[in-house]
């Protein structure tokens, strides 16, 4: 088959949405069909373009049976609602590569959120009369309500929970990453028969084997994106705590809050908190693996 992957996010962006959506570009180029992802250049974490991307309209690339097709979008950091900006310029790009390419796609996979992209969900699937596969990573609205950016009963929430509904009821095939996700999406009145739980993978690495990274104390790791989903407070009340005892906690990542946690540790003088930042994958691994234990610190509600 020919098969489109509609994301946001993808490599060489180090978050877990790109490393998802890559794995199943992979997979299903590994099996034999035909991938084109379409995509925007890659911002994350820095929120700004390489020097060569940004005004740059489209560049294609080719490894195998894969082909990564990155389109322009809008990003102007620092403006008021710059991340919907983005967001909507990237969806719009998209939108208009499927009802304009002469390629024809058998299926159409789209990885959210954000929510935008259900504009090239709706346009490739009618354009291309193709099979849609939605992967679902945060069911919208109710992860931005469980987190209290959104009132249940706001406009922003109604206008998305409209547009997924008609997503969930035009797709013909669902994916999530947890059961909870799933049961969301099914109290939406959509059958069973239309829904996959495929949940994050775990990934062997056996070249890590023996080789550690040299901790003098007792290390607490937080490896993953620094966002609003993420409780971060509760990891700097977590060192305070522990300031008089012989424990380190390290977080490597990057994102939306990055410099809120900063701020907060530089101002209340927290000495036992490691910031490290965004680390290539691999560096980023062998200091999971060296760790001592593991956090995951999601807010709650979540």
């Amino acid at each position: 088959m020919n098969v489109a992957i509609a994301t946001h996010f993808y490599l060489p962006e180090p978050c877990a949405a790109a490393t998802r959506v890559a794995s199943l570009a992979d997979a299903l180029a590994n099996a034999g069909h035909d991938v084109t992802v379409v995509t925007n250049f890659p911002s994350f974490p820095s929120g700004t373009f390489a020097r060569g991307d940004r005004f740059t309209l489209a560049r294609s690339t080719r490894t195998g049976r894969t082909r990564v097709v990155r389109l322009f979008s809008v990003l102007a950091k620092g403006l008021p609602g710059f991340r919907l900006l983005h967001w909507l310029s990237s969806a719009l790009a998209a939108t208009c590569f499927f009802l304009f390419t002469r390629e024809h796609f058998d299926v159409v996979i789209v990885s959210m959120p954000p929510i935008t992209l259900a504009a090239p969900a709706f346009a490739g699937a009618r354009r291309h009369r193709a099979r849609l596969v939605l992967d679902v990573r945060d069911v919208f609205p109710d992860i931005a309500i469980a987190m209290g950016a959104w009132r249940r009963d706001g406009s922003m929430a109604r206008a998305c929970e409209w547009v997924a509904r008609r997503l969930y009821r035009r797709a013909d095939l669902i994916v999530a990453v947890t059961p909870t996700a799933l049961a969301h999406i099914a109290s939406r009145g959509v059958d069973a028969s239309r829904l996959v739980l495929a949940r994050n993978a775990a990934e062997l690495a056996p070249a890590l084997a023996g080789e550690r990274f040299p901790n003098t104390r007792f290390t607490a790791i937080y490896a993953g994106n620094l966002g609003v989903a993420t409780d971060l407070d509760v990891l700097v009340d977590a060192a305070v705590l522990l300031a008089d005892d012989a424990i380190t906690i390290e977080i490597v990542g990057d994102g939306a809050r990055r410099a809120y946690l900063e701020e907060r540790i530089r101002n209340e003088n927290v000495g036992n908190i490691v910031v490290e930042g965004s680390l290539p994958r691999a560096e980023a691994m062998r200091r999971v693996a060296s760790a001592d234990v593991s956090i995951i610190p999601l807010r709650k509600g979540i």
